[in-house]
């Protein structure tokens, strides 16, 4: 098992997409560490977080198996949970435990949709939290290898002293997105719009000068533990 610094770690997971990862061994993000597994063994990775996901998801529920209709309720576009990380990767799971562990309040409003006037179809919530790791990837330009916008070039500061920053700038993306659907009073096809709006309201965030932490962030105030 290697272990990498915090910008090391973010970069040499995000420098390529899952698929390519799938023809060789795989690099997977995990808290604190970098591990090559073989393929084979994703599975049992995927397996053990989703389980944990789950429990802390629905702590008074039983675990279903994990090829199962119920895993729709948390918003997993297929009874087969593990057929949907091909944007976020394994990453995206690590991101939701992360939010559950550290922002229950937030995680369970938004799981059970408890907040506003919602649409008679709204996003996933599961699935929408793979498409925010994917966004935030991009949007700090993690996949480059070489990062260049000045989102990208002032979270990897945040970065050095705060090894959680990505995760906890997951949990207030998510927050702010689901603020903004609740505002626009979007339904499902209007998921990428609300997504994309998103993601300008967090870079002009992260670029205001006086932000030397997620947890400065005007929208971090939104998250309740």
């Amino acid at each position: 098992m290697v272990s990498f610094s915090p910008i090391k770690r973010m970069l040499i997971f995000c420098l390529e997409e899952w698929d390519k990862y799938s023809r060789f061994d795989l690099l997977v993000f995990m808290t604190g560490k970098a591990v090559l597994i073989r393929k084979g063994n994703i599975f049992f990775l995927l397996q053990d977080a989703l389980k944990e996901l789950w429990r802390l998801a629905y702590p008074n529920r039983q675990l279903p198996p994990l090829k199962s209709d119920l895993w729709k309720e948390m918003g997993w576009q297929n009874s087969d949970p593990s057929t949907d990380f091909r944007a976020g990767g394994f990453m995206s799971l690590e991101n939701l435990i992360y939010f559950a562990k550290n922002y229950p309040d937030s995680f369970h409003r938004l799981l059970h949709k408890a907040e506003g006037k919602r649409a008679e179809w709204e996003y996933p919530f599961a699935a929408g939290g793979v498409n925010i790791s994917y966004m935030l990837v991009q949007m700090l330009d993690l996949q480059s290898g070489k990062i260049s916008t000045k989102a990208g070039v002032h979270f990897v500061q945040l970065l050095e002293d705060d090894e959680a920053a990505f995760d906890n700038l997951f949990c207030v993306t998510f927050q702010v997105l689901d603020a903004q659907w609740l505002a626009r009073r979007a339904s499902y096809m209007q998921f990428n719009e609300v997504l994309k709006s998103t993601r300008v309201q967090l870079e002009n965030e992260l670029t205001m000068g006086c932000i030397s932490s997620v947890q400065d962030l005007p929208s971090f105030r939104m998250l309740k533990r």
